[in-house]
């Protein structure tokens, strides 16, 4: 391939290349302070990140539904797969 033409990636970073931890918490911290403009709590370990609200009012539900929204469509706009765990705690 030559190097001067441009080319579409697949990814955007190479699996075990050394700069992909850095660019992940780069995506992550980023993610991770625009879901507290929701006023949800996000928590971070490792890879994994966690969002909660203490539901005290109807419109919590949709603050947290609207939180949950905005995490789906930044990870689908960056290719990444993701697990969505969902946790009933009546």
């Amino acid at each position: 391939m030559d190097m001067d033409t441009d080319s579409d990636t697949v990814a955007s970073v190479i699996q075990g290349s050394g700069i992909g931890p850095l660019l992940f918490l780069m995506f992550i911290n980023e993610l991770a302070e625009t879901l507290r403009s929701f006023e949800v709590t996000v928590k971070l370990c490792a890879d994994d990140l966690k969002i909660y609200l203490t539901l005290i009012k109807s419109i919590d539900i949709h603050t947290l539904q609207d939180a949950i929204d905005h995490l789906v469509r930044h990870v689908a706009i960056a290719n990444i797969d993701y697990q969505m765990f969902c946790y009933d705690c009546w």
